[in-house]
């Protein structure tokens, strides 16, 4: 190959490697020199760009599952911590109306699940029970100071259970105190109350008879406020004889003082009086006569219960 063939191959490959070298960028034609891109590198740029937005969105997503798997471990614990409460098991219910809670207060923050009053025996009654997140000692040392000035206060308890009965404030009360059944550091306890009646109510209610017509009374009169349960007279040979059945709230001294004031002057006289019951007899204004009685309990109140016995003298 000669010298001028040589040259000429020579330029036809520098020409082709400058193309080729040039071919991948073109000048823009704007006015403001900025460098056009190819569609490949458009297609480029915009994958990356989706992938920045889809990264972005996937993040936010996760973000909110995130928060949404916090918000139901939170829910969770708290149903769990409901679930694990032991008065959660309890459906809490309302106290009657008219229950003295004055005077048999309800433990603090104990959950009341069973509460009614019923007057169908006469007298208004209660029954409550309830649970407290407290230990027994606890509960029963608060019922326990409450009744400690009761009347005829009787203790049953044994072990960790307690039980009280009793009248305070008008009322009967049975107060039971144990551990729940399923958590020995919560305590379940009842109120059982019977509401007793006045003094003044239950005399009326007991003053059920009537004097007869030519009872003595000036001589051997009722006490004063006092019921007369029955009245009854007898005659045999045309002399009347007298019983007459009473209840008082008097005490035996106030019932004898009042009877030897009222009869005066008595013949034969006896009288006698424990703590249990008296008596005074004699004869007086043509009567041989009695007065006897006792002390009683009526629908939980002490009432004395006593009779007068007039037999004509010769």
């Amino acid at each position: 190959m000669n010298l001028k063939k040589l040259l000429s191959l020579l330029l036809i490959f520098c020409m082709i490697f400058t193309f080729a070298a040039c071919g991948g960028r073109v000048k823009d034609d704007d006015d403001n020199g900025r460098s056009s891109k190819t569609s490949s590198e458009k297609y480029d740029e915009d994958d990356e760009d989706n992938d920045r937005e889809n990264k972005k969105d996937k993040d936010k997503k996760d973000d909110e599952e995130d928060e949404d798997d916090d918000k139901e471990e939170k829910d969770s614990d708290l149903g769990k911590k409901d679930k694990d409460d032991v008065l959660s098991n309890y459906n809490e219910v309302d106290l009657p109306v008219s229950y003295p809670n004055d005077i048999f207060p309800i433990y603090k923050n104990a959950r009341v699940w069973i509460a009614f009053a019923d007057k169908s025996s006469g007298n208004e009654t209660f029954n409550v029970s309830a649970v407290c997140k407290d230990n027994v000692e606890k509960v029963n040392s608060f019922y326990k100071d409450i009744i400690k000035d009761s009347d005829d206060l009787n203790d049953y308890s044994m072990d960790n259970i307690y039980v009280y009965s009793g009248k305070y404030e008008g009322y009967i009360f049975t107060i039971s105190c144990a551990p729940e059944d399923t958590d020995k550091n919560y305590t379940m306890f009842t109120i059982m109350l019977e509401k007793l009646p006045s003094v003044e109510a239950l005399l009326e209610k007991r003053n059920e008879g009537e004097l007869p017509d030519n009872y003595p009374s000036n001589y051997f009169p009722i006490v004063e406020g006092a019921a007369i349960a029955n009245a009854s007279e007898s005659e045999s040979d045309g002399k009347v004889s007298y019983s007459i059945h009473i209840y008082t709230d008097k005490t035996f001294k106030e019932i004898l003082d009042s009877y030897e004031k009222a009869i005066g002057e008595i013949t034969n006289k006896s009288k006698s009086s424990s703590t249990s019951n008296f008596s005074l007899s004699g004869e007086a204004h043509r009567y041989s006569f009695e007065i006897s009685g006792y002390k009683t309990e009526l629908d939980g109140i002490d009432l004395v219960e006593y009779w007068i016995y007039l037999y004509p003298l010769d």
